[in-house]
């Protein structure tokens, strides 16, 4: 079995030495690369931005310069499909061009998906009228509402559906006992939906509280909105890397997760990784409901 991972995104040199040295969390491509190459024989090849950025070939430089760095990604999928059994695209971005790149082949590997918002809508039409999903063997999904909208409302087979458990690293995301533990400190993770204003407004005049806010995301697109914002002394919101977003949480006594109301997974990470450092979490807004 040789399987080609896609990774939207870069993914970062000396990880494993960080892993190794008990600074960073696996990411969960190298432990998707690590379990698919357990079995003896099988192979698996990993395409990132950096593969991308690289490559030399006339038309993915093309589709680079004219469509950006995850329809160049879908391009080298579909350039390489007959050397593998299988293909893993980890985000729709990559996955929606690719199967309609697909689309106009006869024959193709196996085509394993991560679909993390089917409800939005500019990504709608690709499922109801361009059946995009029949050039996808499995979609998984991380909320039972998507599950639901892509059966119900996109009429995308059950049976390709899957729905799976969300993650976090529970070696890297532990209690320690060395720190701590900051009694009146807060903190929330993360900014996929998230809705920081009002928790702002909420703690703005409880200056008895020291409310820090790891306000950034590697993945999210949403919208800042603690930057160019007046805070109270008591109130800090800044990027944190992943082994002082570790300690920010051991230190803490509560982790918060304000949300949009919303029908996906957001916010899911920052809840899991607060639950592995036994942190009680409060996220009130929750309607999507993950496994």
């Amino acid at each position: 079995m040789k399987t080609l991972l896609i990774i939207p995104s870069n993914t970062m040199p000396g990880v494993r030495e960080k892993v190794a040295a008990d600074l960073h969390p696996t990411m969960d491509y190298e432990a998707l690369a690590a379990s698919l190459r357990s079995k003896p024989g099988d192979e698996v090849d990993v395409l990132d931005y950096r593969a991308a950025e690289s490559e030399r070939d006339p038309a993915v430089r093309l589709v680079r310069k004219a469509a950006g760095l995850n329809a160049a990604l879908a391009l080298m999928a579909f350039q390489r499909r007959n050397e593998y059994d299988a293909i893993f695209t980890n985000a729709e971005n990559v996955a929606l061009p690719l199967a309609l790149m697909l689309k106009t082949v006869s024959r193709r590997p196996r085509h394993v998906t991560i679909a993390h918002r089917l409800s939005a809508k500019k990504k709608q039409p690709f499922y109801r009228w361009l059946q995009v999903h029949k050039q996808m063997d499995a979609i998984f999904v991380y909320a039972s509402t998507q599950r639901d909208f892509a059966a119900e409302k996109l009429g995308i087979p059950r049976d390709v559906l899957r729905l799976i458990p969300f993650h976090a690293d529970h070696r890297f995301y532990r209690p320690l006992s060395s720190v701590p533990v900051q009694t009146n400190q807060i903190c929330g993770a993360g900014l996929e939906w998230r809705d920081y204003p009002t928790l702002i407004e909420a703690v703005s005049d409880k200056t008895d509280l020291s409310v820090r806010l790891a306000a950034a995301s590697p993945w999210s697109k949403h919208a800042n909105e603690t930057e160019k914002r007046a805070l109270p002394e008591h109130i800090d919101a800044r990027r944190y890397d992943y082994h002082s977003l570790r300690t920010l949480y051991a230190e803490s006594a509560i982790v918060v997760v304000p949300l949009y109301d919303n029908d996906f997974q957001a916010g899911i990470t920052t809840i899991l990784e607060a639950m592995a450092m036994g942190k009680p979490s409060s996220s009130p807004e929750r309607r999507a409901r993950s496994m």
